[in-house]
């Protein structure tokens, strides 16, 4: 008899951790202290299959490293181990209805035609999560995150995307994209680079975060976006050869608004180690060449450095300045006579 109940208890255990087994995990609120575990692709599929608004949509995944890609075409919470020790190849979210939450995974160690992150038309959110090792497998591949398809909400919070032989994030058309207490590094062309070439209204937030170590820029925007940027440093630029010119640059932005649109506010930034230019504004795409842009308490600093802060093909361009401006390429900045060419060809993406 005394066997018998010691059975039952294990049994009775067995289960109750299958979805209830929280020790290692940090389950947001939401989960309701409950999480389907998976260990690997085969129990991934089963409890993607299983999951349920009524269980909170919560899956968990052991430690060690998920082979192939996941991909996930409904919204669940998809968390690994608090010591970073659940990790995945890849994985493709595509139109999930609803909020997807990625959670103290490990992803990339991999080759990836696109990205070790794919989001198409879904909201993202990823936290915790670190993006690391990603290699191309094809020409245009080899990114961290990417982002296309119909309007996404993406957020990026205290995470790490680092060593990636493309960019670390690559945005495609009109989404609204957050980065709060991220560091962006060691990437082979750019930290993020936003295209927009449709007129989408897209945004981007960054704030209390770090790109650098990048191959030509750290930051490029490229069509209808608004920026704001706070507390938040750029720079260790590398240099890549276009039109006879060395192109690296700290923040790149060539908007696509009407006649004086406000595009971009940033304050308290640090933009340094730069070969050629610290921030360059163009204006070619712009309506009547005209646009502003509020600066506020902003430090350029570059041993190597030739620009601090260029405006070029606009009619009109009222940079606003609400703080300190520490500027020392000033002087050749106003001196300067000739557009500086750009990377403005907008990038392929899967």
């Amino acid at each position: 008899m005394k066997n018998v109940v010691v059975c039952l208890l294990i049994i009775l255990i067995t289960v109750s951790c299958k979805d209830n087994c929280q020790a290692g995990f940090s389950l947001p609120d939401e989960c309701n202290n409950k999480c389907k575990v998976a260990s690997d692709l085969n129990s991934f599929s089963d409890s993607l299959i299983n999951a349920s608004a009524a269980f909170s949509n919560c899956i968990c995944l052991e430690s060690g490293t998920f082979e192939g890609e996941i991909r996930l075409s409904k919204p669940v919470r998809l968390i690994g181990r608090a010591d970073g020790s659940s990790r995945l190849k890849s994985i493709t979210i595509a139109n999930a209805a609803g909020e997807t939450l990625l959670s103290s995974l490990r992803i990339g160690d991999s080759a990836v035609e696109n990205a070790a992150v794919t989001i198409i038309s879904s909201d993202v959110t990823l936290e915790r999560v670190r993006i690391e090792n990603v290699a191309a497998s094809a020409l245009a591949g080899g990114r961290g995150i990417t982002v296309s398809g119909g309007k996404s909400r993406v957020g990026l919070k205290n995470s790490v995307i680092e060593g990636v032989e493309g960019s670390g994030i690559l945005i495609d058309g009109g989404h609204d994209i957050s980065l709060q207490d991220v560091m962006i590094s060691n990437c082979g062309f750019g930290g993020l680079w936003f295209q927009n070439p449709k007129g989408d209204q897209s945004t981007l937030l960054i704030e209390n975060s770090s790109i650098y170590k990048t191959g030509a820029v750290s930051l490029e925007l490229l069509g209808s976006i608004f920026l704001q940027a706070s507390d938040s440093s750029f720079g260790e630029v590398g240099k890549r050869d276009l039109a006879g010119e060395s192109v690296g640059d700290g923040i790149v932005i060539k908007p696509g608004f009407s006649s004086k649109e406000e595009f971009a506010v940033l304050e308290n930034v640090v933009i340094s180690g730069f070969p050629r230019a610290g921030m360059i504004f163009d204006g070619e795409e712009v309506k009547n060449g005209t646009g502003s842009v509020r600066l506020k308490n902003i430090r350029l600093a570059s041993e190597n450095g030739r620009y601090g802060i260029v405006n070029q093909n606009f009619d009109e361009f009222i940079p606003v300045a609400e703080g300190d401006v520490e500027n020392p390429f000033s002087g050749n900045d106003s001196a300067l006579i000739s557009p500086l060419p750009l990377f403005d060809t907008p990038l392929e993406i899967e």
